[in-house]
């Protein structure tokens, strides 16, 4: 006969987070999301830096730079039908 046992939780669900736990979390999301945005601004300037030739060979048209960043140049797939 076999018996499971679970095996015990390291943090008890009804104690609360402490303090400098949730500002450690909460610096590290925002010191990550700066970052990513820091990121994304610097592959615009680069982007907006090429010609609309090297544009179109890419698959972008530069009306569509900002959202390709963002997103992903595959959303944009999605709506070229219509375009």
């Amino acid at each position: 006969m076999s018996s499971y046992t679970e095996s015990p939780r390291i943090v008890p669900a009804h104690l609360p987070i402490h303090p400098l736990v949730w500002i450690g979390v909460a610096t590290s999301r925002l010191l990550h999301a700066a970052l990513t945005e820091l990121r994304r601004r610097q592959a615009i300037r680069e982007l907006r830096a090429f010609d609309d030739r090297m544009l179109a060979d890419i698959g972008l048209q530069r009306r569509d730079i900002e959202h390709a960043v963002h997103f992903g140049r595959s959303s944009l797939l999605i709506r070229m039908p219509g375009t």
